[in-house]
């Protein structure tokens, strides 16, 4: 967790061409970010064709499952959104214009698939927090 959060701060304070590279951490204004609530810059990833390409009975229900926990209205809470890097990458003059100067974000790792089901509940919440990884090591 710490190599992808200097990771992520390197980048993303690396993007503002204004701040020089001898900055301490105390002097930047750091903007924390959920990938997925953030900004949409590409639609086509919000149910990626990547995750079911063949046709076997798995594929046809990640295919299913991706598309019930997508909410491109963005109104319940507990589902995905599509925010993703591209979305971020298209407003970084918008946080530069802010005073940002660093942006530290959510994992970028991929998440499981599914539903958790709050007990005693019926909520249903995804991992769009990004937190959720299925794999530490991809």
């Amino acid at each position: 967790m710490g190599a992808l959060f200097t990771l992520s701060l390197l980048v993303f304070s690396s993007l503002f061409t204004s701040v020089p590279n001898n900055t301490e951490i105390k002097d930047e204004i750091i903007y924390s970010l959920m990938i997925d609530r953030f900004y949409d810059g590409d639609l086509k990833n919000n149910v990626p064709e990547y995750a079911y390409q063949g046709n076997t009975i798995y594929d046809k229900w990640n295919r299913d499952m991706l598309v019930k926990m997508y909410d491109k209205d963005k109104e319940t809470w507990n589902k995905y959104w599509g925010g993703d890097l591209k979305g971020l990458y298209e407003k970084l003059d918008y946080l530069k214009e802010l005073g940002i100067t660093t942006v530290m974000i959510t994992p970028i790792f991929q998440n499981a698939n599914g539903y958790l089901t709050v007990e005693g509940t019926e909520t249903r919440v995804t991992s769009y927090h990004g937190y959720w990884l299925k794999d530490f090591y991809r």
